[in-house]
């Protein structure tokens, strides 16, 4: 995974697991790129409309959506910070937790299933994904607004 910063904005590079583990040759159809820019201290907002594949389903981001990245107590920064391998995960997850988002799933648990298996996708070690997954089942009744 690799990340880029342009000005003050900032565009994720994302691959997933397999091909990076393979070395194969990345095409521009492999290449999951998500670009931000600082909004606040905390926020950040979403440039482009950002669509993410999966097996049968395409999870749609759009542009101006506001994220705070991975929503990660400052205590546990020193281990997890905001910005990392889940942090594409956590802003599609961030949508689908949202009012206009949560059209896009069934229920609560329907987004954080498509959380881990972003998080998977993208090289995020089994013991984050697991950590990270109970997390917004334990706690994430508390942000979910679905209609």
């Amino acid at each position: 995974s690799m990340s880029f910063l342009f000005d003050s904005s900032v565009a994720f590079n994302f691959t997933t697991y397999h091909i990076l583990k393979k070395k194969e040759v990345i095409t521009v159809k492999d290449i999951h790129c998500l670009e931000i820019f600082p909004y606040s201290s905390s926020k950040f907002c979403v440039l482009e409309d950002f669509e993410y594949p999966m097996k049968h389903r395409v999870i749609f981001v759009p542009k101006h959506f506001i994220t705070d990245l991975s929503s990660i107590p400052r205590i546990f920064w020193n281990f997890y910070p905001p910005f990392g391998l889940y942090t594409l995960a956590s802003i599609i997850h961030d949508f689908l937790y949202s009012k206009e988002g949560s059209k896009q799933v069934q229920s609560r648990k329907e987004a954080d299933e498509i959380f881990l298996t972003i998080m998977e996708e993208t090289g995020v070690s089994w013991y984050t994904r697991i950590l990270f997954y109970y997390a917004v089942r334990l706690f994430g009744s508390l942000y979910f607004q679905k209609e």
